[in-house]
């Protein structure tokens, strides 16, 4: 249960944050930065969730937000460098694009 849940998690993830940084960057190559970033991050981040899922953890959504938020800087830092771009952008661009990531899977998840 846990591997599928990463499994679908890191491509529906991967694929969402793709196109949307495809749409910002249309002639840059993307690919790339979108999935080393998710390597280092959505793995790790789905694990933890299912492991406190499989406890009942009560503080689940405020670990989730704090993970989350801690992605979104991880992943703005790399996109920085990899991209050659200014922090705020990077920053912004993380945060959209895992914003919309996670909103998707909440979504897959009640609707599937």
């Amino acid at each position: 249960m846990i591997i599928s849940s990463l499994i679908k998690s890191f491509i529906s993830t991967l694929i969402i944050e793709y196109i949307i940084l495809k749409l910002l960057f249309i002639k840059r190559k993307v690919f790339m930065p979108v999935l080393l970033v998710n390597m280092l991050t959505n793995p790790l981040i789905v694990y933890i969730y299912n492991i406190m899922s499989l406890f009942s953890f009560e503080y689940k959504d405020i670990v989730t937000i704090f993970l989350e938020l801690l992605v979104v800087i991880v992943e703005g830092y790399i996109y920085k460098y990899l991209l050659e771009i200014k922090w705020e952008k990077a920053l912004i661009i993380s945060f959209i694009s895992n914003a919309i990531a996670y909103l998707t899977g909440i979504l897959l998840t009640l609707y599937l």
